[in-house]
């Protein structure tokens, strides 16, 4: 989060390296994880935007940067040869995949 008094041209950059979360109670690793929702694993993900904005004369104005994030919920199921299918766990992937930018005038 940043502040701008006008009148000026407010430039917000954000770039970081996010590592990846999953929670849950499945027990299996995150590669086997990542592999069965279809999404490629890396242990972390670089995410980059910028965000312009005029600020009037008189105006001060506040930028936010939050992370954008995939969340994927996922369940692991028990499928015997014999017997009824029984659900093991579920748990949540989320992954960044960009930054939302929001202003408001202070």
């Amino acid at each position: 989060m940043s502040t701008y008094k006008g009148k000026s041209k407010a430039t917000m950059t954000i770039s970081e390296s996010r590592d990846i979360e999953v929670s849950g109670t499945a027990g299996l690793p995150i590669k086997t994880i990542a592999t069965e929702l279809g999404i490629t694993y890396k242990k972390s993900y670089t995410i980059s935007d910028s965000y312009e904005i005029n600020v009037p004369s008189g105006k001060t104005y506040r930028i936010t940067a939050k992370d954008y994030l995939k969340i994927y919920s996922f369940e692991v199921w028990n499928d015997p040869w014999i017997g009824s299918d029984t659900k093991e766990s579920s748990g949540k992937y989320k992954r960044p995949v960009g930054i939302s930018f929001t202003y408001s005038s202070i």
